[in-house]
């Protein structure tokens, strides 16, 4: 298909129609009073427009996730890397080509659901992509526009499509490997709920815990970067602390002794419960990813909520299976009136 073709498919009422109608929906949905509402409906617009193949993945990656998206939802996570790619985009834009107007490049728009199919489903996998590698999206997309951006004879930067080409790829990996032990972990931006609880409450938690762990072992002063988690950042208490470094008691007492200022109070609230990101997304044909989890059950559920709320805002349980059926059927019956057009020609004396 042209290029052409391809943009005023995008631009044309229908599809605006239908992209409007989508995001509509889908803020219809968040403000339902129900979360398990809510949730249904999401994973509604979702499976409306998402390939199949490519949300059967999600099971296999959910795990491998940057540590700070460990309490968002597959949906939450793409939109933040739509949001990030816009802004990734302009930044690059005004570094190679032009500042002035690097403000006003729209290659997708802001909100995912007011894209068109092809760019949602692109900008879907480049996320699964680098959550695959387990890299922050900002990181990732820097990475790959970085790389765009000195070859040669380039004179456009990476569409969400290219995002996850295997030089791109390559390229993103080879960022990663350089900066994965010194890139900021408990930021202010991060999720409240990777503060608190022990190692034992979610595994996101433990996952930032092992990462923590990881940080103080590997710094040239473990003592003081511990102090740093424990005290600024707030990040383990002093109890905890006892337990992850069991092995090595008097790190703790040297890190009491580089605080500067006393230790925060023990954060008492207790953690939201953890839900993974691909829960509701899985058809009843599970994924060997699936085997162990505990919530097969409550997935399931999900996926038939979805279904009724697709039923009830498509008419269909599977709209892109129907559509495609739909447009074999034009094919085959443009193809036949071609062949019988063609017999009358040829008929004609």
């Amino acid at each position: 298909m042209s290029n052409s073709v391809s943009r005023k498919q995008k631009w044309s009422g229908t599809s605006v129609r239908d992209r409007q109608s989508r995001a509509s929906r889908l803020r219809s949905y968040r403000k339902h009073v129900s979360a398990a509402r809510a949730r249904a409906g999401e994973i509604a617009v979702v499976r409306e427009i998402v390939r199949p193949d490519v949300l059967q993945q999600e099971a296999r990656i959910t795990r491998s996730a940057w540590v700070a998206y460990g309490y968002m939802t597959a949906i939450r996570r793409t939109e933040l890397f739509c949001e990030l790619y816009l802004d990734a985009y302009r930044t690059h834009y005004g570094q190679v080509r032009d500042y002035l107007t690097a403000a006003r490049q729209i290659p997708v728009s802001p909100d995912l659901f007011q894209n068109d199919s092809r760019q949602i489903n692109s900008l879907w996998r480049a996320r699964q992509e680098a959550d695959r590698l387990g890299m922050p999206y900002e990181v990732f997309l820097d990475a790959t526009m970085a790389w765009a951006a000195r070859q040669k004879n380039r004179k456009q930067l990476l569409a969400p499509n290219q995002l996850y080409s295997a030089k791109a790829l390559a390229a993103a990996q080879a960022r990663w490997s350089d900066s994965r032990d010194t890139f900021a972990i408990f930021a202010d931006e991060w999720d409240a709920r990777l503060f608190v609880g022990d190692e034992k409450c979610s595994r996101p938690r433990l996952q930032a815990l092992r990462l923590l762990k990881h940080r103080v072992m590997m710094a040239k002063n473990p003592e003081i970067t511990l102090a740093n988690y424990m005290g600024r950042l707030g990040a383990i208490d002093e109890a905890l602390a006892r337990r992850v470094f069991h092995r090595r008691p008097g790190l703790v007492e040297d890190a009491l002794r580089s605080l500067v200022d006393p230790l925060p109070p023990p954060k008492r609230d207790p953690p939201t419960t953890h839900i993974p990101a691909c829960l509701g997304l899985q058809a009843h044909a599970r994924d060997p990813a699936c085997s162990d989890c505990t919530l097969a059950t409550q997935c399931a559920r999900l996926w038939d909520a979805a279904t009724a709320e697709l039923k009830h805002a498509t008419g269909s349980a599977d709209p892109q299976a129907d559509k495609k059926r739909q447009l074999a059927t034009e094919r085959k019956r443009r193809q036949r009136d071609r062949e019988r057009a063609a017999a009358l020609v040829s008929d004609t004396p």
